[in-house]
């Protein structure tokens, strides 16, 4: 027989799982359209944040950084030319 922590750990484990598959099945909806622009978005968001770094944060202008941040804006127009497609 097993014991009661057994049973508990397995239910606890079974709830867990249940819980997390109820979560993906909303993600399972989005289309690619929908994926490409939220990672447009976020390659966007990237690209101002390094940019930021590079040439305001710190006291001299960091070179690596900006040219990040530019790279991210040209990938970021090349998923959303993908997606447009």
């Amino acid at each position: 027989m097993s014991n009661p922590t057994e049973q508990n750990y397995t239910y606890c484990q079974s709830l867990i799982s249940h819980k997390i598959n109820i979560k993906l099945r909303k993600y399972k909806k989005m289309n690619k359209n929908k994926i490409l622009t939220i990672t447009a978005i976020v390659l966007v968001i990237l690209g101002i944040i390094m940019i930021y770094l590079g040439g305001f944060h710190s006291p001299k202008v960091i070179l690596p950084p900006i040219i990040t941040g530019i790279g991210f804006f040209f990938i970021a127009w090349a998923v959303n030319a993908v997606k447009n497609k």
